[in-house]
């Protein structure tokens, strides 16, 4: 899966399925490029379970007009049209930097997720 930092204006989401919407921002040019290159450096996830689906925090969404790459306890889905490939995010650091890269106005519902959930 290609994996790449194009033309298009990449969004960050943090899912929250809180009844309203979800925090979403435009990461800076050299995040977008981290972000990016962590994901197409990942290794194939070789866990054989699923996360339930739950309310409240359910992890992190990157995306753009051609592809959604999601992240949450260490599962990362990326999907380009009709076909995902599923990811390890090792320590859930994927997560972590979207979160870190969360703008002034969503900061503390970032910042509650990496004390609360990353223990």
């Amino acid at each position: 899966m290609n994996v790449s930092a194009s033309d298009s204006k990449w969004t960050c989401k943090i899912l929250m399925d809180a009844g309203k919407k979800d925090p979403e921002w435009q990461p800076a040019g050299q995040a977008i490029k981290k972000l990016l290159d962590y994901c197409a450096a990942a290794a194939p996830y070789e866990h054989v379970f699923d996360i339930p689906d739950f309310k409240g925090y359910h992890g992190v969404q990157l995306h753009d007009n051609k592809q959604t790459i999601t992240a949450f306890k260490g599962k990362m889905e990326i999907t380009t049209g009709n076909k995902t490939v599923l990811k390890t995010d090792l320590g859930r650091q994927l997560e972590q930097m979207v979160l870190l890269d969360a703008p002034e106005q969503f900061k503390p519902i970032a910042l509650n997720q990496l004390t609360t959930d990353f223990d």
